[in-house]
């Protein structure tokens, strides 16, 4: 996927962190094996942890892209696949 590559250059180049979560729901197998191949750190949160998430960042699908400042406040949510120039736009903001 093309926003995978851009997340990756992105954190190489702007010194970025990609985290990425799933949830219990997410089949343990298919998750170990997915995650090899994606550059970040990756958790697998229990159903607890992963509907506090939710419910903290209002996402109500999968994958949700969240973009964090320095400050650590949210700058850009966006429930389903970006845009990779959007995404790339949103980055650059966030780190202004």
């Amino acid at each position: 996927m093309k926003i995978l590559h851009l997340l990756a250059g992105a954190a190489a180049h702007w010194n970025l962190l990609n985290i990425y979560l799933a949830g219990e729901n997410s089949p343990l197998e298919k998750w170990s094996e997915m995650i090899r191949d994606i550059d970040g750190e990756h958790y697998r949160l229990t159903d607890e942890q992963w509907d506090y998430i939710k419910n903290s960042f209002n996402s109500n699908g999968v994958p949700t892209y969240i973009v964090l400042n320095g400050e650590a406040n949210v700058t850009y949510t966006k429930v389903g696949i970006p845009e990779v120039e959007k995404m790339k736009e949103e980055l650059l903001k966030a780190l202004n």
